[in-house]
């Protein structure tokens, strides 16, 4: 029974294996394909194997470089995409910190039910903000600008609940201690606590990150010039009007979130096994 326990889990743990880099191959295989095989496949109906699998099959970088040197549209949303992305991440991070240091260490009247609030509105999708938010941001005069996905973003619950949780838990012992040195709340924030989550706020960059670098809702309803929309938004009508090219958009859409959790692999799952525990 118990070896038969581990064929089944070895089975399942194979399957989803299967499950999840299936998507990415067939993106990646795709990407090399040319322009008429892919017209080839998507012209007539054929089994998804011929179509993963196709015969006779010669790798074409020919997409990757119609993409980066005859497309400059690439260029221009992806830049776009940093300026926002970049952005929200630091300005998100550094009131999650503050706003963390408060609710855990900083004890006053209100604290509990502001942060239940604050879960609340993590809770909530983003469609119920949307009214209020296109209004301010209407009112201040930031729509069709990059303003109008940063100051939303910046102001992100996400943040908070997750550091918290981890502040939290840090002895007070070490903040005494700070104290008794003279230090003071931004000396003990600075030196003391933000060293001692730097896992955990690794974790949340990445998370952050990998979360609006794929935002599309919010552009498509809080930008209406084209040349300022983000990658994202450029993805998806491209995947529509010229799929071959679409393929190797998406590849390459992957690669800077890929890199950044490959070169932050350690402190991210530090950070979740950390902000679990606690």
């Amino acid at each position: 029974m118990k070896r038969l326990k581990q064929g089944i889990t070895y089975v399942g743990m194979g399957l989803l294996l299967i499950s999840i880099l299936f998507p990415v191959y067939y993106l990646f295989s795709h990407s090399l394909k040319g322009e008429a095989l892919i017209k080839a496949i998507y012209s007539q109906p054929i089994s998804l194997w011929e179509r993963v699998f196709p015969k006779p099959f010669y790798i074409n970088l020919d997409q990757y470089y119609r993409l980066l040197f005859r497309t400059p549209q690439y260029l221009v949303y992806f830049w776009n995409t940093l300026r926002v992305v970049v952005p929200i991440v630091i300005l998100q991070l550094l009131l999650s910190i503050l706003a963390s240091f408060g609710f855990s260490k900083l004890k006053f009247w209100g604290s509990e039910t502001l942060f239940f609030i604050y879960i609340i509105m993590m809770l909530m999708p983003f469609q119920v903000t949307l009214v209020p938010n296109y209004m301010i941001l209407s009112k201040l005069h930031f729509l069709d600008s990059n303003e109008a996905l940063i100051l939303p973003g910046a102001f992100g619950t996400f943040g908070v609940f997750f550091l918290k949780q981890f502040m939290e838990g840090i002895d007070a012992s070490f903040i005494e201690e700070g104290r008794l040195l003279g230090a003071n709340d931004r000396q003990v924030l600075s030196y003391i606590l933000v060293p001692m989550c730097k896992p955990v706020i690794v974790a949340a960059a990445v998370l952050l990150f990998i979360d609006y670098w794929s935002m599309v809702e919010q552009p498509l309803i809080f930008i209406s010039t084209r040349e300022k929309l983000p990658l994202s938004v450029y993805l998806s009508s491209l995947a529509v009007s010229n799929i071959h090219i679409g393929f190797a958009c998406s590849v390459l859409y992957m690669v800077l979130p890929l890199l950044l959790v490959i070169y932050a692999q350690d402190d991210l799952s530090d950070g979740l096994k950390i902000s679990s525990l606690k």
